[in-house]
């Protein structure tokens, strides 16, 4: 995904009066973090088999239930690599797209993240606004007669991407809350239904390199 637009053109907000890009015309031009936040769906489940049916009144998940993962370049720390609070190097002014997948990677139960609010308002990042985008992705090619794939040649389908944007503003740690909720496909039918609303408290900790 490549974006060549002011970053707060992008997001459609004004900065903050005090920030300082560290890029020229504080522009996004292919520079941004993918988070990717993998839920535990079953593990979810299993310690919260009565959810809740109201998106303002989510049922908060145990720490264990998802994880961070992000570009090992970012990590200032690799430890936290694959826990609930990653440790990134300075990126000023870099995008912030925070992406939500189930283990199934969506198809059988799904994790769908509706909102990501900040704990304690220290503006280490900037309000995350949600988006969908047109990504040209490449799928191994199936024999349309024997359905056999051939995972050696693949060819590009356009898909609807979903994710939420925001912006690194300052160095600081910075906790949120990442609600969601989960859906299952019916293996016979195929019909997707919505099984609850939750809500996980991961954190960043942008350093001062």
């Amino acid at each position: 995904m490549e974006i060549a637009l002011p970053l707060w053109d992008f997001l459609k907000r004004k900065p903050p009066a005090d920030f300082k890009p560290q890029h020229e015309g504080g522009r996004l031009e292919a520079r941004f973090v993918d988070i990717v936040v993998v839920f535990d769906v079953e593990t979810i489940l299993q310690s919260c088999p009565e959810p809740s049916r109201d998106p303002k009144k989510p049922t908060r998940i145990p720490q264990d239930g998802a994880y961070l993962l992000t570009e090992t370049r970012f990590l200032a720390d690799p430890a936290t690599h694959a826990t609930e609070s990653l440790s990134l190097h300075q990126v000023l002014d870099c995008g912030l797209f925070w992406h939500g997948w189930s283990m199934s990677a969506n198809i059988v139960k799904g994790a769908i993240i509706y909102g990501i609010d900040s704990r304690n308002r220290s503006s280490v990042t900037a309000q995350a606004t949600a988006f969908e985008h047109e990504a040209a992705v490449p799928i191994p090619v199936q024999d349309p007669v024997t359905g056999a794939v051939n995972a050696m040649e693949f060819e590009a389908q356009q898909q609807t991407r979903y994710y939420l944007a925001s912006a690194v503003l300052h160095p600081g740690r910075e906790e949120f809350d990442v609600r969601f909720y989960i859906t299952e496909r019916d293996r016979g039918s195929g019909d997707i239904k919505l099984v609850g609303y939750f809500i996980w408290s991961p954190s960043l900790n942008v350093k001062a390199d």
